[in-house]
């Protein structure tokens, strides 16, 4: 069973979120994390993911701009929060990430 099945999240969704990082190359994998992640969510909680890049690859604001633009054309009924793991200085969200994180998406090499 994959982690993230107690997300709250349909494997529908779930789908639909990977067709959009399928489309970036500069996509190497994708976390859930947060209350969805924990399995504490609420109806309505927000889907918190990060994007993991592929090591040559410089974070942009225009890279996150493309991807949330893309996910929000699913029209979802979920708000996404969404970031670029490589830009978290935050360090209890990384540690948070690395403890509860559940990747949800990981490119096929």
């Amino acid at each position: 069973m994959p982690e993230w099945q107690s997300s709250g999240l349909s494997s529908d969704i779930i789908d639909k979120l990977c067709s959009v990082f399928e489309r970036f190359s500069q996509i190497n994998s994708v976390i859930l994390y947060g209350s969805r992640a924990k399995g504490t969510f609420k109806m309505g909680s927000d889907i918190d993911l990060t994007v993991v890049l592929n090591p040559s690859i410089k974070p942009t604001l225009n890279l996150r701009h493309q991807i949330s633009m893309a996910l929000d054309d699913l029209n979802l009924i979920y708000f996404i929060d969404l970031s670029l793991f490589e830009e978290i200085e935050n360090e209890d969200l990384i540690e948070h990430i690395d403890r509860v994180g559940s990747t949800i998406y990981e490119k096929n090499n």
